[in-house]
């Protein structure tokens, strides 16, 4: 097989527009590279996990028009799958860098475990940045904290949360809980 030669003719704005898409959502997502290899949803034949969040993310989680497009935290995803979610969830930003999360675990709900474990994402807008907790606390404990680096404070932060099963095999869709300034 050869290999492929730059073409000679100027894109087209459907492609520009496709390109810059697909930059934004790569560059995104690649910050939580490994969240996503292990928990956006099922192998899918030849599409690795990156793939499928890629396409999901262009099809769902983009806004705005060429050369001012944006995503949209609330449509972002960083885990897929079939493990029983919350009923609710809250975050609070308290001082210390610390966000307290509150939430209804639904244990004993279809395939909900007490010792399911919560997962949150922070995205860091002004650093643009990605940093995950895990094993942050059980389903059953309905609370949990994460301290954020010293350095976030006063930073616009994005999170996201979900639950893993014990055995790491079992995923809750993640939910966007908001966008938050670091205090």
């Amino acid at each position: 097989r050869s290999l492929p030669k730059k073409s000679k003719k100027e894109p087209t704005m459907s492609q520009l527009e496709q390109r810059q898409k697909f930059g934004l959502i790569i560059k995104f997502l690649s910050m939580a590279h490994q969240i996503i290899k292990m928990y956006f949803g099922k192998d899918c034949g030849n599409a690795s996990k990156m793939n499928v969040a890629v396409a999901y993310h262009l099809h769902n989680a983009i806004t705005g028009a060429y050369n001012q497009y944006l995503i949209d935290y609330s449509k972002a995803v960083f885990t897929k799958g079939d493990l029983f979610g919350f009923n609710q969830i809250t975050g609070t930003m308290q001082a210390g860098q610390t966000c307290e999360l509150s939430y209804d675990g639904q244990s004993g709900q279809s395939n909900a475990l007490d010792q399911d474990r919560l997962l949150v994402v922070v995205y860091n807008e002004d650093l643009n940045l990605i940093k995950s907790y895990e094993q942050v606390s059980s389903r059953v404990a309905g609370t949990g904290s994460v301290v954020l680096p010293p350095e976030w404070t006063t930073h616009q932060i994005h999170i996201w949360a979900s639950l893993v099963s014990e055995n790491r095999r079992a995923v809750s869709t993640s939910q966007y809980l908001g966008g938050y300034v670091v205090v």
